[in-house]
């Protein structure tokens, strides 16, 4: 079974996508913030990051968090969520796709399938 490891700070969205997730079949490891994501990367064994990018004050954003699961482990694909319009600026180098919230939870499965099929 593929697990996803789930990153948001909004509990409605979060609980929302890891149900949604689940229904659809997949094994969800959900984290409120990008320190408790890295702890589950180091003792899950995940196959997706789907991750928010704006992050509680003080923690590290959800690039960052993408930048360091993916030094620890090169093939692991991730999907990027925000709400913000400007949260990226010109950053054009993402570790992954970027999904506009309120992102429907069929385009969330969809780009997960696409994602896992590369």
């Amino acid at each position: 079974m593929t697990t996803i490891l789930l990153v948001e700070d909004d509990e409605a969205f979060l609980y929302s996508a890891a149900r949604h997730l689940t229904e659809a079949g997949y094994q969800v490891v959900i984290a409120a913030d990008s320190m408790a994501a890295l702890r589950e990367l180091g003792s899950e064994a995940i196959d997706l990051l789907v991750t928010d990018i704006v992050m509680p004050h003080g923690k590290p954003h959800g690039i960052a968090l993408a930048r360091m699961a993916r030094m620890r482990f090169a093939a692991l694909p991730i999907i990027l969520i925000t709400g913000y319009d400007n949260v990226v600026g010109g950053d054009s180098d993402l570790p992954g796709p970027l999904l506009q919230k309120p992102v429907g939870m069929e385009v969330l499965t969809q780009t997960i399938s696409k994602l896992l099929a590369a």
